[in-house]
């Protein structure tokens, strides 16, 4: 449990820097794993997926220099402009096993509603993703400073815990809605 609260509090800076750097240096992009396909391997390659098209990937100096680098910064950030829509990937925070996804449901549930004064949860469930099991968070939170619209994918991934979350705020939210489910139906973990 000790191990889910860090955890938690990583989840929620992340969630609370994706989306709430106004500024900043514009993103940059990285070049996709072939040619026209939009895929982005991460870490040793094992991981990939296609971002939405309208974010591009921020360099480590971006994360390092914006508000993302508060507490442990996202491995990975890809974001809008203006950065009010991002994904942020952390890779093995934490210890995670595939038997533990259920109880990390519950787990997430309980410490986001006592760290979130007023978040309201619209999905927690278990999903497969190209053959992986994954916890899905679907919440609207008020943070400080931003209200935020996420959708946070977990799974267990060479022992800890691989996260992808999906954020931006509410108002801009239907825009970005199908690129980030699209996105997320893109996830792919090798073992």
């Amino acid at each position: 449990m000790r191990t889910a609260v860090l955890f938690m509090v990583l989840a929620i800076s992340v969630v609370v820097a994706a989306c709430g750097n106004k500024g900043g240096s514009p993103a940059s992009t990285v070049p996709a794993s072939g040619p026209g396909s939009g895929r982005v391997p991460l870490g040793d390659g094992r991981i990939s997926f296609v971002p939405p098209t309208n974010l591009k990937q921020l360099t480590k100096e971006q994360i390092a220099a914006s508000k993302f680098s508060k507490g442990k910064p996202p491995d990975y950030v890809f974001a809008n402009d203006s950065q009010s829509a991002t994904v942020g990937i952390v890779l093995n925070f934490i210890p995670l096993k595939p038997d533990e996804l259920e109880d990390y449901v519950y787990a997430n549930h309980r410490l986001l509603s006592m760290a979130i004064e007023e978040v309201q949860f619209l999905s927690e469930e278990v999903v497969t993703i190209n053959g992986r099991q994954w916890v899905h968070f679907e919440v609207l939170s008020e943070v400080p400073d931003i209200a935020l619209h996420n959708h946070q994918y977990t799974t267990s991934f060479n022992g800890g815990a691989l996260v992808v979350g999906f954020n931006s705020t509410p108002q801009e939210y239907p825009q970005f809605k199908d690129a980030f489910l699209k996105s997320a139906q893109s996830i792919e973990v090798k073992e």
